[in-house]
């Protein structure tokens, strides 16, 4: 009876530990998440070579079996670091045609954008100017114009920190530039850190759950990469169809649209919306009124294409997830890591669903078991 009793309080005892912890989060939290965001920006040079790194392995891997079926006698160490060496050179070489080439066209188009822009703005108040007839609307924008105090506009734009806004941008930079230094590390050192992902994970669980996760782990990566690669080639195919029609079309600045349309087509959904509506816009002042609707009947077709027919050829089931989850992993993480999350929400809620629907088979599996076994003991 004695211990019978000790044993409850021992558990009244970590029922209360737990509680008090569970307080204290609240009262601790903010350092916790401050430590936690000093240590990423501390890190993130290694996050941006690890995200490199990860999106560069499939590549290293058929160089490596490349050189594997030419070299067999090659020492494996050997081939790991040359296959790493040939994607960092091949990425390298595709940046720096991309950097001497495109966006020298970029900026120019960009910069004759803002000067057609800026010459339509005369034009667009004498339209708007001619659709105002009702003076209480006129009198009403006239006092908000007159209401707004352009001092604050004015002394907000000269208490810009402009300095530390370049260094804040030359730093990102650098641990950019550090990131994509490091990225052939990772692909080079990628058995060793599975080997110590493993080990860490024998220590905390059995060896047949680390099992289980790893093939997890490889299913997912199967997930992540077939989507991530299908939107990258499917938006590179709608941009290059945007550009070409609408050089065809006679639009100025095809270039930038293209490019604005095909980014932005990596969004599920609503990358169409956010793409398709601002290049109608940009068409209309800059070229005119049906030039916009060809543009937006133009963009609403290829959309249709994309969505029933390239998509679908180019992604295939291995994502597989219903529009409503595909919409609610959009909005979840978007909120949470911006235009990034737009883009990995899909397959994260892709990853977790296979983890849910094997949990929901093992456990009806367990439940037939053991209506099988009643039956026989009923028996």
């Amino acid at each position: 009876m004695r211990f019978k009793n000790l044993d409850n309080y021992i558990k009244l005892l970590i029922v209360g530990l737990i509680l008090i912890l569970f307080y204290k989060s609240f009262t601790i939290a903010p350092f916790i998440k401050k430590g936690f965001l000093a240590l990423a920006e501390i890190m993130r040079p290694f996050i941006y070579g690890f995200i490199l790194a990860f999106l560069m392995w499939p590549f290293e891997q058929k160089i490596e079996t490349i050189i594997e079926k030419y070299k067999p006698d090659l020492d494996h160490s050997k081939k790991r670091l040359i296959s790493s060496l040939i994607v960092f050179f091949i990425v390298t070489i595709i940046l720096v045609i991309f950097i001497w080439i495109l966006v020298p066209i970029i900026i120019e188009n960009g910069i004759e954008f803002i000067y057609a822009l800026i010459d339509s703005i005369p034009s667009l108040i004498d339209s708007i100017q001619q659709y105002i007839h009702n003076v209480s609307i006129r009198d009403t924008i006239i006092q908000i114009i007159n209401s707004y105090d352009y001092n604050d506009l004015v002394n907000s734009a000269l208490s810009i920190d402009a300095a530390g806004i370049v260094t804040d941008y030359i730093g990102q930079f650098s641990k950019i530039l550090i990131g994509y230094v490091l990225f052939p590390y990772f692909l080079y050192e990628k058995e060793s850190l599975n080997t110590i992902l493993y080990n860490l994970t024998n220590l905390v669980l059995p060896n047949k759950h680390v099992n289980k996760i790893d093939k997890y782990l490889e299913q997912s990566s199967v997930i992540f990469y077939s989507f991530i690669y299908g939107k990258i080639i499917d938006s590179a195919i709608i941009g290059l169809i945007v550009l070409v029609a609408f050089l065809i079309f006679g639009f100025h600045f095809s270039i930038i649209y293209a490019l604005i349309v095909g980014l932005t087509n990596i969004i599920p959904y609503f990358g169409p919306f956010i793409g398709g509506i601002p290049v109608t816009i940009m068409v209309f002042l800059t070229d005119g009124f049906i030039p916009a609707v060809i543009c937006g009947l133009f963009i609403i077709a290829l959309q249709w294409f994309d969505g029933l027919v390239l998509g679908p050829y180019i992604l295939g089931e291995q994502v597989g997830i219903r529009p409503f989850w595909i919409v609610f992993a959009i909005t979840l993480f978007q909120g949470l890591f911006g235009f990034v999350g737009m883009v990995i929400g899909v397959p994260v809620v892709a990853i977790v669903g296979m983890l849910l629907n094997d949990l929901v088979a093992k456990n009806k599996r367990k439940r037939k078991i053991q209506e099988i076994l009643t039956d026989t003991n009923e028996e």
